[in-house]
Order: structure tokens, then sequence, then C-alpha cells
């Protein structure tokens, strides 16, 4: 299982931070490694993503959920599988309302079973940074050039 949790701040105000990520089809095309996305509704959506891990690459079919406390925070879901395993997690986002701008934090849990796993957590942490690095800068200039 590999445990994430951080901040980042976005130099905008709260009901734009809201506005953006609380429309699912923005947030989800902000996901690296995304190759398609399928909207089911506001509150779901399932998604291929290729996740690149040292040397082993592969595509994960996720459905992911997301249940949403109006400018306070979204709690999400995710399971899926690809190339000989499998991925669950959860997650939740709080919004914190700065001086001109909104700290974001996020606390995860991924438990990864098949060939991803057997590279160990060092490497799985490593990529699950970059992925949430990609994420946020995304969700950043969204946010901040709108």
């Amino acid at each position: 299982m590999v445990e994430l949790s951080g901040s980042e701040v976005v130099n905008a105000s709260l009901d734009r931070v809201w506005e953006f990520t609380s429309d699912t089809s923005r947030v989800a095309n902000c996901i690296p490694g995304v190759k398609a996305i399928s909207l089911k509704d506001q509150d779901h959506f399932d998604a291929d993503v290729v996740v690149t891990v040292g040397f082993i690459k592969n595509t994960y079919k996720l459905s992911v959920g997301i249940n949403r406390t109006p400018k306070t925070a979204i709690d999400l879901s995710l399971s899926g599988s690809g190339g000989g395993g499998r991925m669950d997690g959860s997650a939740k986002v709080t919004f914190s309302d700065e001086v001109s701008a909104v700290r974001v934090s996020y606390d995860a849990s991924i438990t990864i079973a098949g060939p991803l796993a057997g590279l160990g957590a060092r490497f799985i942490g490593n990529t699950s940074d970059k992925i949430l690095k990609g994420l946020f800068d995304c969700i950043k200039r969204g946010v901040e050039q709108a």
C-alpha cells in the first residue's frame, strides 16, 4: 500500500478553484497518462490510464467515484485493473481559503497488486509523486490562467 499526503497552494479564489475541481471532465483530463475518459455522470467516470513505473508500463482501466462537499472537500474512490494487476484507492482532498489563494491538501491510499507491486513502494511512490505533480500543475494552469 502506498500512502500519499501533501498540499499545494493555488493562486486563485476558492470559488474559482472549486468551479474547476468540480468539473469532472476538466480534472479527469489533467491526470497524467490518461488515454480515454468516459463520463458516466458528474460523480463517476471511467478512464484508461497508462502508468509507467521503472521499466514496466501498464494501461489500467479505472472506475472513479466522486463525493463532493461544496467548497470544503472532495472524496475519491478508484478501482481498476490492467497489465495483469489491480489498483484500488481512495483520497480526500480538502480546500482551505487563504489570503488571495487556496490551499488544496490531499491524503490518499493506493493498493497495487501485480507486476507493478513487485517494484516496491519506493518506485511506486516516486511515480505517484510525478502523477500528482502533473495533476496539480494542470489544475493550477487551468485555474490561475482563467
